[in-house]
């Protein structure tokens, strides 16, 4: 029998449990669409009022052993499963261009991970690190 995938909702739901749990400042874009006529005619406002497809995901203030808060932006997608589109490859592009720290993560670990490199921490962490 296959062991169950998380989907990218059940991610996301743990990544932000972690950022509460270690007090991180973040926001979740929530630029995916919503469905039936009320969902396109929503997503239509929302474009003119400037969502753009492709933007990570989260916007996550880490902080700094120096007391300073460093920004970074995560793509996050399921641990398998899930590709990454035209538009999120530029939008990492632009992260990069703009020296904002950027990364698709396969899973709420990896973000968990990839934030932990950006502190300077690459400390195991112990099994009751799990936001669950």
């Amino acid at each position: 029998m296959t062991e169950r995938v998380p989907t990218e909702r059940e991610e996301a739901e743990a990544l932000h449990k972690w950022l509460e749990l270690h007090h991180m400042p973040h926001e979740h874009r929530a630029n995916e669409g919503y469905g039936g006529r009320q969902g396109a005619i929503r997503q239509a406002m929302l474009k003119r009022q400037g969502l753009n497809k492709g933007a990570y995901d989260y916007e996550v203030y880490v902080p700094m052993p120096d007391g300073s808060l460093k920004l970074i932006n995560i793509e996050l997608k399921r641990q398998k499963g899930g590709t990454v589109s035209p538009d999120q490859k530029k939008w990492g592009e632009i992260y990069t261009r703009a020296k904002i720290p950027n990364r698709v993560c396969k899973g709420w670990w990896e973000a968990k991970l990839f934030i932990e490199e950006i502190q300077g921490s690459h400390a195991k962490s112990e099994s009751g690190d799990s936001p669950f």
